[in-house]
């Protein structure tokens, strides 16, 4: 994932405020998400049957679609979830 002149970790770091975002690479598919220092905003992930990654701000969107392989992120977190 090509992130630009600096590492998608250090502009997350230079963010401000109650934020979280999830962005969709399709040509390398790749996803990446970050959420503020905050915790305004809560994003949850989890795994479904099918063997992908959903990520929602609804718990009850993530417990329904990955039953029991779910669990909330951290604040002031980033991650990069690539397709090998």
């Amino acid at each position: 994932m090509q992130t630009g002149p600096y590492p998608a970790d250090q502009v997350v770091k230079d963010l401000d405020g109650s934020f979280a975002f999830v962005v969709y690479d399709s040509k390398g598919g790749n996803v990446f998400a970050a959420l503020g220092s905050d915790g305004g905003v809560q994003l949850y992930w989890g795994i479904a049957a099918d063997g992908s990654v959903v990520i929602s701000d609804e718990l009850e969107v993530i417990k329904e679609g990955c039953a029991k392989s779910f669990a909330p992120s951290q604040k002031d977190a980033c991650f990069i979830v690539r397709e090998d």
